[in-house]
């Protein structure tokens, strides 16, 4: 494999890394309405990269997180998710869009607040870190 096939591939984990940071958070109270894959969807859109990837391609990396969600709970996508974003710039930004997401409607459930603390402990960043990320 070429080093560009490797660089290519390691982008694509990284953006299915971050689709499953968003989708986790929008799934912690355990229902995905419509209307909210589609706000998520305009933002990934918007991401990154992201841009790139058809909608089909998008919709498709969004049903493939919420089924590994699904099938192998959040504290093992946790712990995959810290396996492929390893540098603290890239488990900064996970947690600023699960912020983003989780308080988009003005409020963090607990169940919200249950996956951001998981993810911060496996992602090796402290309290004083992530608040930094909540203040403006």
């Amino acid at each position: 494999m070429s080093g560009l096939d490797h660089k290519r591939l390691a982008r694509l984990a990284e953006e299915q890394a971050y689709i499953e940071v968003v989708t986790m958070m929008i799934h912690a109270d355990k229902v995905i309405e419509v209307g909210e894959l589609v706000d998520l969807q305009n933002k990934l859109n918007s991401q990154f990269s992201l841009s790139r990837l058809s909608e089909e391609e998008l919709t498709h990396l969004l049903h493939r997180a919420v089924a590994d969600l699904d099938q192998e709970g959040a504290d093992a996508r946790i712990a995959a998710i810290a396996k492929v974003l390893t540098a603290p710039e890239q488990r900064t930004e996970a947690i600023r869009m699960a912020l983003e997401i989780c308080s988009a409607d003005g409020k963090i459930t607990a169940s919200e607040r249950a996956v951001l603390e998981k993810m911060r402990r496996a992602f090796e960043l402290s309290e004083a870190a992530v608040a930094a990320i909540l203040e403006p």
